[in-house]
C-alpha cells in the first residue's frame, strides 16, 4: 500500500515538474510589444525638448578636456618624481665617493701610525 503511495506522489511530482518547465517555455516564449515612434522620440529627446546626443557630445567634450588636463598634471608630477628620484641617487653617488675617499684616508693613516709604533719601539 505505501509502495502505490510513492508511486502516485512521484506521478503527481513529475507532472508538477513538467508543467511548472512549460509555463515558463510558455511565458518565455511571447512576442515583445513593437516599438512606437513615441518610445523612440522619449530615448532622444529630453523633457525640456532638449537633444540627448548634444548634451552626451558636450558632456563627452567635458571630460576630454578633464582628461587631458589629468594627463598633463600627471606628466608633470612623472617629471618631479624623475628629477628628484636623479638628483637623490646623484646625492648618495656623491657622498658614497666622499666616504669611501675618507675611509681611504683613515686607513692609510692607520698604517702611518702603525710604522710609527713599529719604529719607536727599541
Amino acid at each position: 500500500m505505501k509502495r502505490r503511495g510513492y508511486r502516485w506522489a512521484g506521478v503527481l511530482g513529475v507532472v508538477a515538474i513538467v508543467g511548472v518547465c512549460l509555463a515558463l517555455l510558455a511565458g518565455q516564449t511571447s512576442s515583445p510589444s513593437p516599438v512606437t515612434l513615441q518610445q523612440v522620440y522619449d530615448l532622444l529627446v529630453t523633457q525640456d525638448g532638449k537633444n540627448r546626443l548634444d548634451l552626451l557630445e558636450a558632456r563627452m567634450t567635458v571630460m576630454e578636456e578633464w582628461l587631458k588636463d589629468l594627463d598633463a598634471e600627471v606628466d608633470l608630477v612623472h617629471e618631479v618624481s624623475v628629477k628628484m628620484t636623479d638628483s637623490q641617487y646623484g646625492f648618495f653617488d656623491v657622498q658614497r665617493w666622499t666616504l669611501d675617499d675618507i675611509k681611504y684616508m683613515l686607513d692609510a693613516m692607520q698604517h702611518k701610525l702603525d710604522d710609527i709604533e713599529n719604529c719607536a719601539c727599541p
